[in-house]
């Protein structure tokens, strides 16, 4: 995902201890040596229009910043070839949307801003702005994370998005955990204390369909990681591509979790109904008794 796109976590080893991302930054930066960094133009002249509800320091230096990339700040819907939002409501979204101006989310921003690349708002999870209103279903839960890494662990901002309350650590009290694997002591109290284990799709489809989604479906509770003809398949397209050649296929197979896409699979949400459990079972058919042998009974009204 992209870090919150479909299928996106790799599964690492989890470090003992680590420095926060703003003092590590800090301390690999104390040694370097040379001339001051110029500043790039990401923008390229793009105009930008801040909708958010932000203090005058706050406001000011994301305009300078913005300058600085540059971009060019504006403050009418109408001047602006892209406008950052929290939510998707309100005058501003609505005039952007019938003007088919970009909309976008602040974490977009630092996104193209720490990337140097404008990439389209829909391929992160988090660059395109949420409705206000919360998920009827899912602001009841509270929900832990266990088994991922890196840049997914921004699943707490996610689950903070849908309205949800994420909690560090793992008590009775929760109601999901959102597992990369089965493996570990949150997974282990998942299933002893009954509480639902769900793969990362479950929280990315409540928030692409926005409503609260099933949690036994199969694709969120597939925990199986990576199919090894899948990658083999994926290297052989990416050496496909890059010689110009059609992408080669290794014929029908089951979609994994960690290589689906999202768009595909919307309307494939799989049910479960216990007392229809027998209709799925064909029993084999009685042959009809010789009309010799047939007894004659009497009729049921």
């Amino acid at each position: 995902m992209s870090a919150f796109g479909p299928g996106s976590f790799i599964l690492r080893l989890k470090p003992r201890w680590k420095l926060p991302a703003d003092k590590d930054a800090v301390y690999a930066s104390v040694f370097q040596e040379g001339p001051v960094p110029s500043p790039k133009s990401v923008w390229k002249g793009l105009k930008l229009m801040l909708s958010l509800d932000l203090t005058d320091s706050q406001r000011a230096a994301h305009e300078a910043d913005i300058i600085r990339e540059g971009g060019i700040v504006v403050q009418k819907v109408e001047e602006a070839d892209m406008l950052i939002m929290r939510y998707w409501s309100g005058p501003d979204f609505v005039k952007a949307y019938r003007l088919n101006k970009t909309i976008v989310t602040l974490a977009r921003l630092w996104f193209v801003r720490a990337t140097v690349k404008i990439s389209r708002p829909t391929d992160q999870l988090l660059h395109y702005p949420a409705p206000r209103h919360p998920i009827d279903g899912v602001s009841a839960h509270k929900i832990t994370i266990t088994n991922y890494t890196g840049l997914d662990r921004e699943y707490p901002k996610l689950i903070a998005i849908l309205g949800a309350e994420f909690t560090a650590d793992m008590t009775g009290n929760n109601s999901v955990v959102i597992a990369a694997s089965m493996e570990g002591k949150k997974t282990q109290k998942a299933v002893s204390w009954s509480i639902p284990a769900v793969n990362h799709m479950w929280s990315e489809d409540c928030l692409i369909q926005w409503r609260h989604i099933f949690q036994a479906r199969d694709k969120c509770t597939y925990f199986g990681g990576y199919d090894p003809s899948e990658l083999e398949l994926i290297e052989k397209e990416v050496v496909a591509q890059e010689q110009g050649q059609p992408p080669p296929t290794n014929g029908p197979s089951a979609p994994i979790a960690t290589g689906q896409s999202h768009g595909a699979y919307l309307d494939r949400d799989i049910e479960m109904d216990v007392e229809d459990d027998d209709d799925d079972v064909v029993k084999p058919k009685k042959k009809a008794p010789s009309p010799s042998k047939a007894k004659l009974s009497p009729a049921v009204d």
